[in-house]
């Protein structure tokens, strides 16, 4: 057997301890990760704040009119903040099944409570437009002539009301 040095022994003794002290203190937060979750208590980043819109606010409510081989109709209602801001969404349609009814409300409220935990409406507008699903046809919407889809059209509505892309089209006409 090789001879230790006493640096290396030392050096040893002192990973050794410092190894020991690393489980004692590993153990007591075990111990008390254990005991907060008993509580109901969990370890994750804190909830982004919800800024909720006040109780009468004004909105826009926008007619779906899909021209398809089964036409579609159906209405958007917005609900703004006091600055001009999307703060939720409401959809309704009288030909809609129960299913689709309700995967278009469970839609609507999702995006309204990430708009009002502060998602922009253009992350909503860049991933869901361009969808495409029946009913699909020409609209009667002099500045989105096609959709892809109810959410292709919604998506496209909200970007002609709800972005700078809107405000520049609104400075230009104010210009002439």
């Amino acid at each position: 057997m090789d001879e230790q040095s006493p640096e290396e022994r030392s050096a040893r003794e002192r990973y050794g301890d410092v190894l020991k002290r690393y489980f004692e203190v590993s153990d007591d937060l075990l111990a008390a990760w254990r005991e907060l979750t008993k509580l109901g208590v969990y370890l994750s980043p804190p909830p982004s704040p919800r800024f909720k819109l006040p109780d009468e606010r004004a909105g826009k409510t926008f007619k779906i009119d899909i021209m398809a081989k089964e036409p579609f109709e159906g209405y958007l209602t917005t609900g703004d903040y006091t600055d001009g801001h999307l703060g939720e969404i409401f959809m309704c349609s009288h030909k809609m099944g129960s299913f689709v009814s309700g995967i278009m409300d469970a839609f609507a409220t999702t995006m309204s409570v990430g708009l009002q935990h502060g998602v922009p409406v253009e992350w909503y507008i860049e991933k869901f437009k361009h969808t495409r699903f029946e009913p699909a046809g020409m609209t009667k919407h002099p500045e989105i002539t096609q959709a892809l889809s109810v959410l292709d059209y919604i998506m496209k509505w909200l970007e002609l009301r709800y972005t700078a892309k809107a405000e520049e089209a609104e400075d230009g006409s104010r210009d002439d």
